[in-house]
């Protein structure tokens, strides 16, 4: 009757030591498919197969993975890979691929590919900054003396967007604000358009 104590638990066991091996805790590096549930980490390192979701993220992330749904931290520099879902961005991202709802707030450097026509909204552009693809949205402010590059965007209406120089296919909805360089775009048209009606009332008395 004793045989009833020799059921193996340890079966449960191997499960284990892949979820532990697979967490960045130890390590500083993520090699695989990672839910952080809101966790923080510093100082972080994703391989190719690295894919971290639902995190803070501090310190210095190199990320040649994809990372959706996290929070930079002020401070926190995250250079390269993917980024997915909605960022919020306190820090610095550097040479990435935005393939996500939004990237809210904070300073891009360097590239940035949106290929998914993302939001970008209320951030600083670095100095010589490259934008592609997306929509930009609230408060955008470049480095006057080397303007962010625009290529392939759309400015969204009620939008300012200052010290930016406007590439090919920038599509600049009505009521928005555009500064390239230190140059107003919107002032020009509305300075011309008070001598419109003269014209019209001349070419009326000659016929």
């Amino acid at each position: 009757g004793d045989q009833g104590t020799v059921t193996p638990p340890p079966v449960v066991t191997p499960t284990l030591p892949s979820a532990e091996s697979c967490s960045p805790v130890s390590s500083g590096t993520l090699d695989c498919v990672y839910k952080a549930d809101g966790q923080s980490f510093t100082n972080l390192t994703l391989t190719q197969n690295g894919n971290i979701s639902g995190v803070i993220l501090s310190g210095t992330i190199t990320n040649a993975g994809w990372i959706s749904n996290a929070t930079i931290m002020e401070g926190a520099v995250l250079t390269g890979g993917t980024l997915t879902g909605f960022i919020v961005n306190h820090g610095t991202l550097i040479d990435i691929t935005f393939r996500g709802a939004s990237i809210t707030g904070g300073t891009l450097m360097g590239t940035i590919l949106n290929i998914r026509d993302g939001l970008i909204i209320d951030v600083s552009l670095a100095a010589n900054a490259r934008l592609v693809g997306g929509k930009l949205y609230g408060m955008i402010k470049g480095d006057c003396t080397a303007p962010a590059f625009l290529d392939n965007v759309t400015i969204a209406s009620d939008s300012e967007v200052s010290c930016v120089t406007l590439g090919p296919n920038v599509v600049v909805e009505q009521g928005a604000k555009v500064k390239e360089g230190g140059d107003d775009v919107t002032t020009p048209p509305v300075v011309e358009i008070p001598e419109l009606p003269e014209l019209g009332l001349a070419i009326a008395h000659d016929k």
